[in-house]
């Protein structure tokens, strides 16, 4: 809403989003064993600044706010974990 900043709807589905990463973080840390350890190292921080993106994204008025900035800055390094993982390592490695 122009003037006021986001919506009820916007941030409670940031937190949704912000807690079913953090539950993931949780989930994956239980069955660490049957994962490659680099490739846990780098889910975890994949969904750990996915998360602090999400929330970063809740507290922002203007599109040209710290807040949104940091928040897309931390969903590019989180995309980058992810190319890490899937490119890199699953792709790479094995050949």
């Amino acid at each position: 809403i122009p003037g006021t900043g986001l919506t009820m709807f916007k941030k409670i589905s940031e937190y949704i989003i912000s807690t079913t990463l953090i539950a993931s973080i949780v989930i994956l840390t239980i069955k660490r064993k049957s994962l490659n350890p680099i490739i846990f190292k780098f889910i975890i921080l994949a969904y750990a600044t996915s998360a602090a993106a999400e929330l970063l994204f809740t507290f922002y008025i203007d599109v040209y706010s710290f807040s949104n900035v940091a928040g897309h800055i931390l969903k590019v390094i989180s995309f980058y974990f992810i190319y890490k993982v899937l490119i890199e390592i699953n792709l790479r490695e094995p050949y």
